[in-house]
């Protein structure tokens, strides 16, 4: 409330809702929707799902750079002009990376909430409860969303990020023993390091288009 409490205000006063939700629904009135692809395109829904993950993947590690360019270099990789299949593979084992990290964090605190459950050690068991919690109800914003709205973009993860870093690096400290930490630390963050200056160095000769 301290940090976004004046913004709730301000919406307010302008918009006339806390969460300005008629104003968005307003703008968004001509934005494309699942329907337009479902339906008019007439994509299957294994297809309409594939393409909300690879635009948000893409929009998340910055391949195409603004977002409403996202859908353009997705069409350009379903054609085979671009990206190359071995770039495309090195954004998606980042990707998968990622998600592997997080989910040993997920696994670990989700393990730790449970034992101080069973000790009644109620702050405790929040405190490691909360990063799963606010990770999964962020993403269950997302894809309800996208139920209505064809809004695949990292951004809308953005109030997850804390959350979503702290189950990734508890997932890492997980990979190595206690004393061996900083070696597990040090190697993923080179690694993803590595493969995100590779994307970016291949990068460069198509952003120039």
């Amino acid at each position: 409330m301290l940090t976004a409490g004046w913004w709730l205000w301000r919406n307010t006063v302008l918009y006339g809702d806390p969460l300005a939700l008629r104003a968005f629904l307003e703008g968004f009135a001509t934005s494309p929707k699942p329907s337009y692809f479902l339906e008019r395109l007439q994509l299957s829904l294994p297809t309409y799902l594939l393409m909300v993950a690879q635009v948000t993947l893409f929009t998340w590690l910055g391949i195409f750079g603004e977002p409403n360019e996202a859908v353009k270099g997705l069409g350009r990789l379903m054609q085979g002009t671009e990206p190359t299949a071995s770039w495309a593979l090195l954004c998606a084992l980042i990707g998968m990376g990622l998600l592997v990290g997080m989910a040993l964090g997920i696994v670990t605190m989700g393990r730790e909430s449970w034992r101080a459950t069973r000790e009644k050690a109620w702050a405790k068991a929040l405190a490691y409860a909360l990063p799963i919690l606010m990770t999964l109800l962020v993403f269950a914003e997302f894809v309800q969303f996208n139920r209505h709205f064809f809004q695949a973009q990292a951004r809308y993860f953005y109030p997850a990020h804390a959350a979503m870093a702290v189950l990734f690096a508890e997932g890492v400290l997980r990979l190595a023993p206690s004393h061996r930490a900083w070696w597990a630390v040090g190697f993923v963050g080179v690694f993803l390091a590595i493969l995100c200056g590779i994307v970016g160095w291949l990068w460069v000769p198509l952003s120039g288009r």
